[in-house]
């Protein structure tokens, strides 16, 4: 009987496949026949998770990079997706693994999507955001490139446009949903601010830095720009102070998490559990923590 190492391996595949169909048991190759099932096994898992890779890029660039949207990478998706249904097409059983395939996948096509269009990682999910349907459905997203918003295009003269149109009180043209999103975004830098300053202040008292006198002007200066920041938030803005105030316990609470979750630089004690500080504090641009080192000159 012809070994694999004797011949041609598809001669050898060839010879194993009709002494099944003969029943011939026990003149099959079994070890070696395991062997090549198993091998051919990996490597149409390997083809599924690698041909995620690209088309989960590709995916990602469209959903969070509108100038990204164009022809070409509608091409390349459909043409990913047309792979991969090929090739569960040809392996029914591989449709089990795609749920892990997706999970192996999805961080690999997520730095790729980051440095192909220069996108920071934190703009994009930190797991997958579709189904698996979805990743494989014709429909979406659409196949032709569509029209950039100017909102994404040109944010600064988009802006210009609406604040002309708001003059002239021509609400006809106005962009509705971008404008609401931009003055909800008026709330959330404020509570944005919150947090960095309660974070800095939770530094400032409680860090092991605090005791290395280089490091603690690092934090000294961190925490009077992050102080500024809060107060310009809140300026001319009454009704924030309120909000803010009602905030204040939850968004120390969870900045308080996130600092213990830190393993450096060490705490040198833990912070309260309830905010030692009032927002009327945070907001005086004479506050200095009292839990904290001297302030530097």
């Amino acid at each position: 009987m012809a070994t694999r190492g004797e011949g041609d391996a598809r001669d050898w595949l060839w010879g194993q496949a009709e002494l099944l169909r003969m029943q011939r048991f026990d003149e099959l190759d079994r070890d070696r026949l395991i062997e090549e099932l198993q091998a051919r096994a990996d490597e149409r898992s390997h083809r599924l998770r690698s041909g995620l890779v690209p088309l989960l890029t590709d995916l990602l660039v469209w959903a969070f990079q509108p100038e990204g949207r164009a022809a070409p990478r509608a091409q390349w998706i459909e043409t990913g997706r047309a792979a991969l249904r090929d090739l569960l097409w040809a392996s029914p059983r591989l449709r089990p693994e795609l749920p892990e395939a997706v999970a192996w996948a999805y961080p690999r096509a997520r730095r790729a999507a980051a440095l192909d269009v220069g996108l920071p990682m934190t703009d994009l999910p930190q797991v997958c955001p579709w189904a698996v349907e979805v990743l494989l459905d014709d429909g979406w997203p659409a196949v032709v490139a569509q029209p950039v918003p100017q909102y994404d295009r040109d944010f600064a003269a988009w802006a210009a446009q609406q604040a002309a149109l708001l003059r002239a009180r021509d609400a006809s043209a106005l962009d509705w949903d971008h404008l609401a999103e931009e003055v909800e975004d008026l709330w959330k830098w404020a509570a944005h601010a919150l947090s960095m300053c309660l974070y800095a202040c939770i530094e400032l008292c409680y860090s092991s830095e605090r005791h290395d006198a280089y490091l603690y002007h690092w934090q000294d200066a961190a925490f009077d720009y992050q102080h500024a920041m809060l107060r310009k938030a809140v300026k001319g803005s009454p009704s924030l102070r309120t909000m803010l105030a009602d905030r204040l316990p939850e968004v120390y609470a969870e900045e308080r998490r996130e600092r213990l979750a830190k393993v450096r630089p060490p705490l040198d004690s833990e912070p309260p559990e309830r905010c030692p500080w009032t927002l009327a504090q945070l907001l005086d641009g004479h506050f200095w923590p009292p839990e904290a080192p001297p302030q530097l000159p």
